[in-house]
């Protein structure tokens, strides 16, 4: 909590942005970057989408690719070497009391008793949740540039 109000107390840095040529940042309204800040301790540069939620930022969405100076990695931080990295997260929950009711169903075991659900459940039903992953794996795909699909192709990142 102190950490949160520090760093919402600190003076705006504008954010540089690191995103692949044609891919545009959101407008980022001071509030928006401190409230994220305060939440994360830093605004995603590869940052796309801010979803609200009660006029908060609520969901962030990201461009599935992070841009960096290999000199800016902390050197302990596990993954892929180089300036261009998979980022593991499309949808980033940044909203604090949704994040305190989601992490309240988790501790009730509901994570557990839907995977389990979705285990027993009928074939169709397995098929549409298999579908809505494949969904997911596409529309990151669809959202690289061509550029960097083809990175990613190179690299071994998409299969």
């Amino acid at each position: 909590r102190e950490k949160a109000q520090r760093i919402a107390d600190a003076p705006s840095t504008a954010v540089e942005w690191a995103l692949p040529e044609g891919v545009e940042p959101p407008e980022l309204a001071d509030d928006d970057a401190a409230a994220i800040r305060a939440r994360l301790g830093f605004v995603p540069t590869n940052l796309q989408r801010i979803h609200r939620y009660e006029g908060r930022p609520g969901v962030l969405e990201v461009y599935p690719l992070k841009r960096a100076p290999v000199e800016e990695r902390d050197a302990r931080r596990r993954g892929a070497a180089g300036a261009v990295q998979p980022w593991p997260t499309t949808y980033w929950l940044v909203d604090a009391a949704l994040a305190t009711r989601l992490a309240a169903l988790e501790e009730r075991g509901w994570v557990g008793r839907l995977e389990r659900r979705l285990a027993n459940a009928d074939a169709a039903t397995q098929s549409r949740a298999d579908a809505a992953h494949a969904a997911a794996g596409t529309n990151r795909w669809a959202a690289l540039t061509e550029e960097d699909r083809a990175l990613a192709d190179a690299r071994g990142w998409s299969t």
